[in-house]
């Protein structure tokens, strides 16, 4: 009885953990791209600006 108690704990915790280390790299994974965005955006904007400034 014991001993299935435990199993049960473990596997508890331990996909409460997976679980855990899964939100965290998508939360990762949103802040590298909205910075990926931020710096096309930026980029996007200097070549428009040096396009207006040839014509």
């Amino acid at each position: 009885m014991i001993v299935v108690i435990m199993v049960s704990v473990f596997f508890l915790l331990f996909l409460s953990v997976m679980m855990l280390g899964n939100h965290l790299s998508h939360q990762f994974e949103k802040t590298l791209n909205k910075q990926a965005d931020q710096e096309l955006a930026d980029r996007s904007l200097h070549l428009n600006e040096k396009q207006d400034e040839m014509k």
